[in-house]
């Protein structure tokens, strides 16, 4: 009975929240693009065999699909990472009741377990195997099929929670995670052909790879849940923890910068501390692989304006990822930064030096493409003075025209709270611009006199550094009561 209450509370609690009729609109769009994902992956199921063998013609389909499934599996770690969500916030209500923590923790596992993107991927996979497998076969091998991705799902919970609270550890184990992946596209290590090895003998060997997938399954879960159990405590949530001491500890040390070093401490605390913000900077960081997709080795100074393209997207990310929303993260405390002896000129100052700071790390993170071209790093430089002399006070400037209320604690994905017309209006001529003053320049000289113009543009813009900073705070003053009252609207 316990069951049935808690499944009526999780429909009761989204039937009666107040954003019911917008989360209902986009739930039906929601599942409009989950049928036509299912009609997507069922058609592909039927012609994978066909696709494999025309591109791997002295393999079979299946070791070909063995041979990838690693990377398969990874990518769908990375692009779910951001989907799921973590048990603990749901259990936080039914604490104070009389009910077990541990029935708590296992039904909302389990619900996890259970979620519609776990066993999308099977969609695909079960007319492959029809297809390729003999029939004896085919219920073995999607039984380690789902059994892989149910791992996958605990491991995404897990990390999810190291992500919470030791961010770090998170981060190291993200990283490792790429390099490998890595190091297996660019053959310095034979990482598809430990996944064929492995896969090719589980699939074979089905009567001892499935009660050795279950064994391993139990313990995974068992783990989960002890974790999770241990964490259902009110000051153990992740939204009530500071995000690691260590952490906390070292970005105190840039109180130190003068005036603005106490805001920028206060503000990558918030970031650190709050789910939405810290997921928002993560993603941005993420995205500085999607360069793999804009350069190749030896081909790239063939197509400047898609070498510009790589390089501003890979500067610009975080800008435009986190800048959007400059003012709205402090919508929870915006009456309480009213009520400070706060001048708007030292708020300003403190967010473009963060920004800059942001601006600079992403650059040199973006370093490594140095590889498939010597002018990406160039261009790189010259960009990121672009960004830090142009685009974060016009980002800045923009900004100033957003109300809208942010809930730091909630989670990113499909989380449309904070956008409006402001975000278009901001990432518009952020987009454009770069390329208006690059191309008549590469065009009629050469590509380096595109890169002089950008990186001149910038210096000339930060030598109005005062006045940029002065018309900014002057369009604070006017609108900060509108913008009070539309942060104070829920």
């Amino acid at each position: 009975m316990i069951v049935l209450s808690l499944i009526k509370h999780q429909w009761l609690s989204d039937i009666r929240s107040s954003t019911w009729g917008r989360k209902l609109a986009l739930k039906i769009f929601f599942v409009i693009f989950i049928l036509y994902m299912i009609a997507n992956l069922i058609v592909v199921g039927f012609v994978l065999n066909l696709i494999l063998e025309k591109l791997y013609p002295d393999q079979t389909p299946l070791h070909s699909l063995h041979s990838w499934l690693l990377y398969a599996l990874g990518v769908i770690l990375v692009s779910r990472f951001f989907f799921e969500k973590v048990p603990l916030l749901a259990i936080r209500p039914y604490l104070p009741l009389n009910i077990s923590k541990s029935k708590l923790t296992h039904f909302f596992l389990i619900k996890a377990l259970l979620g519609l993107f776990n066993w999308l991927p099977l969609l695909m996979l079960i007319p492959f195997a029809v297809k390729v497998l003999p029939a004896y076969q085919v219920p073995g091998w999607l039984l380690l099929m789902a059994g892989l991705l149910l791992l996958l799902n605990l491991a995404i919970l897990l990390l999810k929670k190291q992500f919470g609270e030791r961010i770090l550890v998170f981060i190291g184990i993200t990283l490792f995670l790429a390099a490998v992946g890595i190091a297996g596209i660019a053959g310095w290590l034979p990482v598809k052909a430990w996944s064929a090895t492995v896969f090719d003998a589980a699939a074979a060997y089905q009567w001892v790879s499935l009660p050795l997938m279950a064994l391993i399954f139990s313990g995974a879960y068992l783990y989960t849940h002890r974790t999770f159990k241990s964490a259902c405590y009110l000051d153990a949530m992740p939204e009530q923890q500071a995000a690691g001491g260590v952490v906390d500890k070292k970005i105190s040390m840039l109180e130190g910068l003068g005036k603005s070093g106490p805001l920028i401490v206060q503000e990558l605390r918030l970031i650190l501390r709050n789910k939405r913000p810290r997921t928002v900077v993560f993603i941005s960081f993420i995205f500085l692989f999607y360069g793999l997709m804009f350069f190749t080795r030896g081909n790239t100074d063939a197509k400047p304006f898609m070498m510009l393209f790589g390089c501003y997207f890979m500067t610009l990310i975080f800008l435009s990822n986190y800048g959007q929303f400059t003012f709205s993260w402090e919508s929870n405390h915006w009456d309480g930064l009213l009520a400070w002896k706060l001048s708007f000129e030292r708020m300003i100052k403190a967010k473009w030096y963060m920004y800059a700071g942001f601006v600079i790390i992403s650059t040199v993170l973006a370093m490594p493409y140095s590889y498939f071209s010597r002018t990406i790093p160039i261009m790189l430089v010259a960009l990121a003075v672009f960004q830090i002399g142009f685009n974060i006070p016009l980002m800045l400037l923009i900004s100033t025209q957003n109300k809208k209320r942010i809930t730091l604690t909630k989670s990113a994905t499909f989380n449309w709270e904070g956008t409006g017309g402001s975000q278009f209006l901001m990432i518009l001529p952020l987009m454009i611009l770069p390329f208006v003053v690059f191309g008549p320049f590469q065009i009629l000289m050469s590509i380096e006199a595109g890169i002089i113009a950008l990186a001149v543009t910038g210096l000339l813009s930060m030598a109005f550094y005062k006045q940029w900073i002065q018309e900014i705070s002057k369009n604070m003053r006017q609108r900060k009561y509108i913008t009070a009252n539309g942060f104070r609207q829920e």
